[in-house]
C-alpha cells in the first residue's frame, strides 16, 4: 500500500546507500560484527522484499522469545539460526495460552 513504508519504490531504494546502513551496525557491535557482511541483513529491505511485522495476543512474551533468540544468533554468534525453530513454536505456545 502506497504511504506505509512497507515497499519503497524502486526509485527511493536507489537512493537507499547500503555502507551507511553497515557502518551504523557496525559502530553499534564492533566486536559481534567484524567478520560479518552487515549489507547482507538491509539487501531485503533495499529489494524491496516484504518485511512486515507480525502482531501477537502476547506481544510481551513474543518479543522476550524473539529478541533473546536474535541476540544470541547475530549479535553474540553464540546460537546456530536453527534456534529460531524452537523459538517459533515457543512464541506458538505463548499465544496459546494468552
Amino acid at each position: 500500500m502506497a504511504g506505509d513504508g512497507a515497499c519503497a519504490p524502486a526509485a527511493t531504494r536507489a537512493r537507499i546507500p547500503r555502507q551507511p546502513v553497515a557502518g551504523f551496525v557496525r559502530a553499534e557491535y564492533p566486536k559481534q560484527t567484524a567478520d560479518m557482511n552487515i549489507a547482507a541483513f538491509a539487501e531485503g529491505h533495499l529489494q524491496n522484499y516484504s518485511v512486515v511485522a507480525e502482531i501477537f495476543a502476547n506481544m510481551e512474551e513474543a518479543r522476550r522469545l524473539a529478541l533473546g533468540a536474535w541476540q544470541q544468533i547475530f549479535t553474540l554468534g553464540r546460537a546456530p539460526l536453527a534456534t529460531l525453530q524452537g523459538v517459533s513454536g515457543q512464541i506458538e505456545q505463548a499465544q496459546r495460552a494468552a
